[in-house]
């Protein structure tokens, strides 16, 4: 379904910026992307398109642009057009040395529950369990293993 709940219209100084956004082509990947998806999105621009061809163009998801256009409508055009901050996740760091050498010390003892080796997801709940990393996932330890060359 493609029915919109409203129209973009962006004005003057907005479309301005977005031009300039999108020919500069300096800003934050998802910057470009949100001013790609409000610039199909003008109605000022020539016909409306319909969503999913707003994603096809700016190379997204449906979601996205109803999710961008939604957040111009109700919190305006520089909220819509800025990534803001994720709260309360913190990314664990895969080029990290204290917690390279936390996996090593894990992968060096026996695995337990007479297992003959250490999977990912075991290193990655022993990790949480041990309290060296209250938000490391198992690819996050593969990622740390294949960049330093270790071999489970």
């Amino acid at each position: 379904m493609n029915t919109k709940r409203f129209k973009i219209a962006l004005s003057e100084e907005e479309r301005n910026t977005v031009d300039k956004i999108l020919s500069e082509n300096t800003e934050d990947s998802r910057v470009i992307l949100r001013a790609k998806i409000l610039s199909l999105s003008d109605c000022n621009n020539g016909p409306e398109l319909p969503i999913m061809q707003i994603a096809e163009a700016a190379g997204t998801s449906k979601q996205t642009v109803i999710k961008i256009r939604n957040i111009y409508h109700e919190q305006g055009f520089q909220i819509a057009l800025n990534v803001l901050e994720r709260k309360g996740y913190t990314c664990c760091a895969t080029n990290n040395p204290e917690l390279l050498q936390h996996i090593k010390e894990i992968i060096s003892e026996t695995p337990p529950n007479g297992r003959k080796k250490w999977s990912l997801r075991m290193i990655s709940a022993e990790c949480i369990k041990r309290g060296y990393s209250d938000c490391i996932v198992s690819t996050t330890v593969m990622d740390i293993l294949k960049r330093n060359n270790i071999q489970l």
